[in-house]
C-alpha cells in the first residue's frame, strides 16, 4: 500500500505532466482540461488497485 507521501508525489508528477507534457505527451492548457478534470483524471491514475 502507498504511503501519503508516495500518493502526493504521484499525484504531482501526472499533473505536471499533463501540464507541462512529456516526450510522448503533449501539454494540456487549463482552457483544455480544467484544473478540477485534471485532480479527477490523476486521483484516478494514482487510485491503489483502481
Amino acid at each position: 500500500m502507498a504511503t501519503l507521501a508516495q500518493s502526493v508525489t504521484a499525484l504531482h508528477l501526472v499533473k505536471r505532466a499533463f501540464r507541462k507534457g512529456t516526450v510522448a505527451m503533449t501539454f494540456f492548457r487549463r482552457t483544455e482540461i480544467s484544473d478540477t478534470d485534471l485532480d479527477a483524471i490523476a486521483a484516478c491514475l494514482t487510485r491503489n488497485g483502481g
